[in-house]
């Protein structure tokens, strides 16, 4: 039995860098169903030194080829932490922590001032989508770590000794990109912190989880998760809202998804299907006249001297500012095909060049 597995592998295209604000990103916010991540490995809870529940912490190589650049340092692991947020460089002091993804006892909440940023004291150079005295209760955290990209997932943890949950994720990649995205919740309390400072506890900016959209500043912080302004709770959560930092004003078209139907085998053993990616225009500006690309292979790398075959190819395409949309094309495969499990490979192009080959200057794809 031949089986298709459809595989994710987005590719990129960017006619142009993002522009920095006064605080040193674009803010892109709005509105998009949240996805919980797929195939991910769960973060397990280690033991001894304290409630690992409430103050676990893990110390993570980042798979990135060459690092992650954050607000002028380029770093090469993570810090994740049970109470809402993610940080980089080495974990706070007092906390020893041998990478892998078995908790260590880390007690972070009151480092930072009972939740404050910016703030000199550790942890520092953090990303918080929900900075607060956290703890997994019946919920768990996990994480997708790849060349292609990072993410980790807060599912359904808890404030402290409280009766809510709430999912949400903070999302990384290697060109810099980040986007925080927040998932359902149940519940109230709460009096958390959203946003990121700098590796020496400086150039705090504030998010919101709800209101006006826009980088927070200090003549603007209405709605604003900061203790300058006053700190959320769940009343002030969005389900299905998504945050991004540093995207582009151009063009910049992402596969996040690929589903596959209506496979059929001939009676010469050639492989049709219909292959349905699911893109996204992280661009502030619409897209036009742009294709993408189908291509079926035994493994999950692209490689045309391997036997990797075109599928499909589409006409041109438009995508709109910030868009998230879905095509469909047929594809067909000659037969016969040799026994084993088979990927789709999606990539968003300019064309294809007349060789058959992948477009010049086409960027490297995410794997999720």
């Amino acid at each position: 039995m031949r089986s298709l597995v459809a595989l994710l592998v987005g590719g990129l295209l960017s006619t142009g860098a993002w522009a920095q604000t006064s605080v040193g990103f674009d803010f892109v916010e709005g509105t998009e169903p949240y996805v919980s991540l797929s195939g991910a490995t769960p973060l397990t809870l280690g033991s001894g030194g304290g409630s690992h529940t409430d103050e676990g912490g893990w110390l993570l190589p980042l798979a990135f080829a060459n690092g992650f650049s954050y607000r002028g340092q380029t770093y090469s692991q993570v810090f994740i932490s049970v109470n809402g947020f993610i940080s980089f460089g080495t974990p706070p002091a007092g906390c020893t922590i041998a990478p892998g993804l078995t908790s260590t006892y880390c007690r972070t909440y009151d480092l930072a001032g009972a939740g404050r940023i910016p703030s000199l004291s550790e942890p520092n150079g953090m990303i918080a989508p929900f900075f607060d005295d956290l703890e997994t209760g019946s919920g768990s955290l996990q994480i997708v770590n790849s060349a292609a990209g990072f993410a980790v997932e807060w599912v359904g943890v808890r404030t402290f000794f409280g009766t809510n949950a709430m999912t949400m994720q903070v999302r990384l990649s290697p060109t810099g990109e980040i986007a925080v995205a927040y998932g359902p919740f149940s519940g109230t309390g709460g009096s958390g912190i959203a946003g990121f400072e700098d590796a020496l506890g400086n150039g705090a900016s504030f998010l919101r989880l709800s209101g006006a959209s826009g980088a927070c500043t200090s003549a603007n912080q209405a709605n604003c998760c900061s203790s300058a302004g006053s700190n959320c709770d769940l009343g002030d959560w969005v389900p299905n809202r998504i945050i991004r930092f540093g995207v582009f004003a151009d063009p910049d078209i992402e596969v996040v998804r690929v589903d596959t139907a209506n496979q059929r085998l001939d009676a010469d053993g050639g492989l049709s299907f219909d292959v349905q990616p699911t893109f996204r225009n992280n661009g502030q500006r619409g897209a036009s006249g742009w294709e993408w690309s189908a291509f079926l292979s035994q493994d999950t790398s692209l490689d045309f001297d391997g036997g990797d075959v075109l599928v499909h190819h589409s006409g041109p395409t438009d995508a709109g500012p910030l868009a998230l949309f879905s095509e469909t094309g047929a594809a067909f495969r000659e037969g016969p095909l040799a026994q084993g499990a088979y990927y789709v490979i999606v990539r968003a192009d300019d064309g294809l060049d007349p060789d058959g080959g992948l477009p010049d200057g086409g960027h490297t794809g995410r794997l999720v």
